[in-house]
């Protein structure tokens, strides 16, 4: 198993097929308001909105005596201390909804990221630099025409579906790829956390003399004439996903 958000991925990318006959941005669009609605209707359901209704309205009464306590130094102390009782006991109560409530947000993310959406995937043949760390020495490239070395630095033909590209060292094969459809930048040896959230290019063998290889693939860019920070992604999603859920919290009343 490549990861467990990796399961998912087939499912957004079937949704985003569906949704093939919008335009990017508009296709980031409704992702971001689905999953808003449902980060936000999960949160509704997983936590006890009676309870956080009651701390929320025991903050309020003790905000207001505080402020009528005024000069009482021991009543604002002892009010103080109970407001940071129940602001604790609130947090409490919200957490792990909110957490829970998160899970698909992180998996949309993930795929985002590591996706069609993340970097623009070169054509067949493209060169593309390479980097690898530390220094290449002691690795070999099948085949050896696919590695460009110029004045510019080490560049990686991108290759074509089924003809991956071959780093070997004197045990074997150290690395097998890019896939040719998936927009790697960094493929580098397997880590713990990679139960979790593998990387759908691959990985580097454990013992290989290198840790990393990174191809400079450009970010995709799906709003042209704006700072590279906003003509991505991220600013579409996240500002989607923002809209939805607050949309649903006041529309529900979701504390």
């Amino acid at each position: 198993m490549n990861g467990v958000l990796n399961l998912f991925y087939p499912v957004l990318a079937a949704l985003d097929a569906a949704l093939g006959f919008l335009p990017p941005v508009l296709r980031l669009v409704v992702l971001g308001a689905l999953s808003g609605a449902l980060a936000m209707g999960l949160y509704g359901l997983l936590s006890d909105q009676a309870r956080i209704r009651a701390r929320k309205a025991e903050m309020r009464q003790l905000q207001a005596a505080l402020k009528a306590a005024k000069d009482d130094f021991a009543q604002t102390m002892r009010l103080s201390r109970r407001n940071l009782a129940v602001s604790l006991g609130l947090l409490g109560i919200v957490v792990g909804p909110a957490l829970l409530s998160s899970l698909p947000l992180l998996v949309v993310i993930a795929w985002l990221s590591s996706g069609p959406y993340g970097y623009q995937l070169p054509a067949a043949g493209t060169p593309v630099p390479v980097s690898f760390a530390p220094a290449l020495d002691g690795i070999a490239v099948e085949p050896a025409e696919a590695l460009v070395r110029d004045g510019d630095g080490e560049r990686l033909r991108w290759p074509a579906p089924g003809s991956p590209v071959r780093f070997l060292d004197a045990h074997g094969l150290v690395y097998a790829g890019p896939p040719a459809d998936v927009p790697a930048t960094t493929v580098r040896k397997r880590a713990w956390w990679n139960w979790l959230w593998g990387d759908e290019a691959g990985y580097v063998r454990a013992d290989a003399p290198i840790e990393a290889i990174s191809f400079a693939l450009p970010p995709r860019m799906l709003i042209p004439g704006v700072p590279s920070w906003l003509g991505g992604w991220e600013a579409v999603y996240f500002l989607s996903v923002l809209v939805a859920s607050l949309a649903i919290k006041v529309a529900f009343r979701i504390e």
